[in-house]
């Protein structure tokens, strides 16, 4: 069997906050030491423009896909807030790594593995199971988070919505995870904590699934599907549990 699981919220726990004066002051003061001068608001307002901006453009890359479910990269974002000021400063993807991970420190208030996590995914690649990630996310957070977690290794493949330009629920991000890991719908449970995001869209797709609530878990608005396993716990995922 292949677990498919979810990241944050199902993981991990994460908060993260994007709204505080704080923030922006960090994230402004970053840039303004890096040649291109904002002021907070400023910065704030041209960032959010640009992430629609990239929105629209990847839908123009994929337009099969509901706009709703592309997801944009934010590297191309951090990028385009140094060519905006026309800074001298070459925006190397080093320094647009460092302006990344400067934006993700500022804005996150703690990250950590749920308890038994650790536990569960050794346990079931001792049973032979193959591991999977699929995650709605920017990979560059969530790849350091993944090494700070201490989990990076431990999968057989990995999937983040900014790499291929969409997210859950749409059933294609299944579908790229299927076919780059040659794998089979009916071979597959995914994990999730979220009933739209994870279980109702695993379903569409025609993957079993189990569903863990958790603090950041949406309230479940529809019945689950049949093929549904209901768990109180990750560590009920060990045989015996």
């Amino acid at each position: 069997m292949n677990y498919i699981f979810d990241l944050y919220g199902t993981l991990a726990d994460i908060r993260t906050d994007e709204t505080k004066k704080e923030f922006w002051q960090g994230v402004a003061e970053f840039y303004r030491n890096h040649g291109a001068d904002y002021t907070p608001a400023k910065l704030k307002a041209s960032y959010k423009r640009l992430v629609k901006d990239e929105i629209e453009k990847r839908h123009a890359e994929i337009p099969e896909v509901e706009k709703r479910f592309i997801e944009p990269e934010l590297r191309n974002v951090f990028r385009r807030l140094y060519e905006e000021k026309e800074t001298e400063a070459k925006t190397s993807s080093d320094l647009i790594d460092e302006t990344a991970l400067c934006f993700r420190e500022l804005s996150r208030e703690y990250i950590r593995l749920y308890p038994h996590v650790k536990e569960v995914l050794e346990a079931l690649r001792n049973e032979g199971h193959g591991l999977y990630l699929l995650s709605n996310a920017q990979a560059v957070f969530t790849m350091p988070e993944l090494e700070q977690l201490g989990i990076a290794d431990i999968f057989d493949g990995i999937i983040i919505s900014s790499d291929v330009g969409v997210k859950k629920p749409s059933t294609g991000i299944f579908g790229i995870l299927m076919e780059r890991y040659h794998l089979r719908p009916k071979d597959c449970v995914m994990v999730g904590n979220d009933q739209h995001d994870d279980i109702l869209s695993a379903h569409a797709a025609g993957l079993r699934s189990i569903y863990i609530e958790s603090e950041i878990s949406s309230p479940a608005v529809k019945p689950f599907p049949e093929d549904c396993r209901q768990v109180g716990s990750i560590k009920e995922l060990i045989s015996g549990q």
